[in-house]
């Protein structure tokens, strides 16, 4: 048959060459080993094996260029960063003292007439995200002390009334479609209280403003009134907000100044805090 006669035809070609059966014997050998060790089944699979390590091979011989071609463009960055970094901080020290006399005026506005703010500017050792430059708002509440870190020697009251003098200042020069005051007025008396329900609502006229108040004062300058209240039952607790209408408005802030029931003079008083706004 055919398939006895390529037998025989191999067969002698084989025992001709006995150097050729080595060297056969020897390769199927190695194939057999590289496949033990890299785990496969095929010469195929050691081929995809090869070219996979030939790449990586060749990437690594190219490293060097590569990591002086990222050094080269890494430099480059850094000095436009520097450069913009630079503008940037011309800019800022443009406004540090249009920002110090607008924010001590609105101090003085809510009885704070000593009190100032001093914008404190270091460069930067290092580039930052927002640039090369160290800034601190310095706080003084009275005449002939130093100025300090705000956290050190601003009470209550006092950093309520700076925040709101701050964000008042800042709030046209930025994208703020909504704030947020979440008891601004802690910590202050009735009357600075109305003041700064005057400010919150001359913010109001540009921006949206949400403000979580107990101060009847405050309460009396909002455009759109809401109560939030709970509601209590044996197996749950339900929060709810109302938007009051006229005649809920004047008891909810009589109450605020006077307590539940209100007094005759709290509403009577409430009436007039809301015809003021």
């Amino acid at each position: 048959s055919k398939l006895h006669d390529i037998a025989e035809t191999i067969e002698s070609t084989i025992e001709s060459d006995p150097a050729r059966l080595q060297d056969v014997r020897l390769r199927l050998d190695s194939i057999y080993t590289l496949e033990k060790k890299h785990g496969v089944q095929s010469v195929e699979q050691l081929i995809s094996i090869q070219t996979d390590l030939e790449s990586k091979i060749a990437s690594i011989v190219g490293r060097e260029d590569r990591i002086i071609e990222l050094q080269s463009a890494i430099k480059k960055t850094e000095a436009k960063l520097d450069k913009l970094a630079a503008k940037l901080t011309t800019f800022r020290k443009k406004v540090f003292k249009k920002l110090e006399t607008s924010v001590n005026k609105k101090l003085q506005q809510l009885s704070m007439g000593s009190a100032q703010i001093q914008v404190s500017h270091k460069p930067s050792p290092i580039l930052k995200s927002t640039g090369k430059d160290d800034i601190t708002i310095l706080f003084k509440a009275n005449k002939g002390t130093e100025f300090q870190e705000i956290r050190k020697v601003a009470s209550g009251g006092e950093s309520a009334r700076l925040m709101l003098s701050i964000k008042a200042t800042v709030a046209k020069a930025m994208v703020l479609p909504t704030m947020i005051f979440d008891e601004i007025d802690t910590g202050v008396s009735g009357e600075v209280a109305g003041k700064m329900g005057v400010i919150l609502r001359e913010l109001a006229d540009s921006h949206q403003l949400l403000c979580i108040t107990h101060s009847p004062q405050v309460a009396s300058r909002a455009v759109r009134h809401f109560f939030v209240y709970k509601e209590e039952t044996k197996k749950s607790t339900k929060t709810h907000v109302k938007l009051l209408d006229k005649e809920e408005r004047i008891i909810e802030i009589a109450k605020m100044l006077s307590g539940d029931p209100p007094s005759t003079y709290a509403l009577d008083n409430a009436k007039d805090l809301i015809k003021t706004k």
